[in-house]
């Protein structure tokens, strides 16, 4: 498995830069596993030798390997001749030489966490070093450098695993209490690339954010498919419910995911969906967040891109998770109307 689909594209395919550089990715893995090899995305003009290489974080090198056979441009890869073993929650570097420079790249593309399955890069996880090849530890406008890892995790089984969530586990909201005490339903609107089954819902709760929270599965246009009241709560963290029965999605159909928050005070990060977010096969929209006030129903309102910090818990199909490998972060201009409801605020507004 890797970060990004054969289809996720840089948004420089080829930098201006032609001085030598060794571009690369820091990334963790939550289990165990092995690295097999290396890829990297590849402009036409990208010429020369390329060598890929695995770091550990203080710059020791663990396996190289030369990339041959390569393509005039897109995905590039390359095996080690032995896989590399890995231990979970430890961060390594992978990284590529580029004799010519002319490499690809997105700015700010690592501003915040970013995650596939078991692998995940943290903020500033792209980095780079001039000259021969080497240990690359520079960084540069949360720069990706579309430098990516193969990997293997211990189990042998499928990359994708067997119950998975879209947002990231040790992500923290920007405000966890928000000052808002009115009554207000939260969600995420969200999609995935296979079929599977929705088993729960998840939030973010702050100590302030009390009462009786029951969380909701729907349709696009709002037919409710299941509920479930929360309990055994913790005074603040995520939070998880389980439905009585799974709720079998289709691939490609968007659903909403929310719960009700009697007492307001909800979790909440400005912006955070003003792009799409993936954790592949799951896919979360430009203002996937969602909110309604007043009784609980249906949330299809939204404002400035907000994650109100309400996730599904999903299990694929286990014959399409074993061909879904890897995660792209959608880039995309913020569309739609932001709507408040006439004499409130918005969640997250603050006038």
């Amino acid at each position: 498995m890797s970060f990004w689909t054969d289809s996720a594209r840089p948004q420089i395919i080829e930098d201006s830069d032609s001085k030598a550089v060794e571009l690369g990715l820091k990334f963790q893995a939550n289990v165990d596993g092995e690295v097999l090899g290396v890829r990297f995305y590849k402009g036409s003009r990208n010429t020369g030798t390329h060598v890929g290489n695995l770091w550990t974080s203080s710059g020791q090198k663990l396996a190289t390997v030369t990339f041959s056979n390569e393509t005039s441009s897109g995905w590039q890869k390359a095996y080690f001749s032995n896989p590399v073993a890995i231990k979970a929650g430890v961060t390594y570097v992978v990284s590529y030489h580029a004799p010519v420079g002319r490499y690809s790249a997105s700015e700010n593309f690592f501003t915040k966490t970013f995650t596939s399955g078991p692998l995940s890069a943290g903020t500033n996880a792209g980095v780079y070093r001039y000259g021969s090849s080497g240990f690359p530890t520079q960084t540069y406008r949360a720069s990706n450098y579309w430098v990516d890892v193969i990997f293997r995790p211990s189990s042998g089984g499928s990359a994708t695993p067997s119950a998975m969530t879209l947002l990231p586990n040790n992500a923290q909201p920007e405000r966890i209490d928000y000052p808002d005490s009115s009554a207000v339903e939260l969600g995420m609107r969200f999609s995935s690339a296979v079929g599977g089954k929705v088993l729960g819902i998840r939030f973010f709760r702050g100590p302030a954010n009390g009462g009786v929270h029951t969380g909701s599965l729907w349709t696009s246009n709002g037919q409710k498919l299941a509920s479930v009241v929360f309990s055994n709560e913790t005074s603040s963290g995520w939070q998880t419910a389980y439905f009585s029965q799974p709720v079998t999605i289709q691939p490609g159909v968007t659903y909403v995911v929310s719960y009700y928050a009697p007492l307001g005070r909800y979790s909440i990060t400005t912006g955070y969906f003003s792009r799409a977010v993936e954790n592949s096969p799951l896919r979360a929209p430009v203002n996937a967040g969602v909110y309604r006030y007043g009784t609980s129903g249906f949330p299809n309102q939204t404002y400035q891109g907000c994650n109100y910090w309400v996730d599904v818990i999903f299990q694929p199909n286990t014959t399409a998770a074993a061909s879904t490998h890897s995660s792209q972060d959608v880039y995309a201009s913020v569309s739609g109307e932001m709507l408040a409801l006439p004499g409130r605020r918005a969640p997250g507004r603050t006038s």
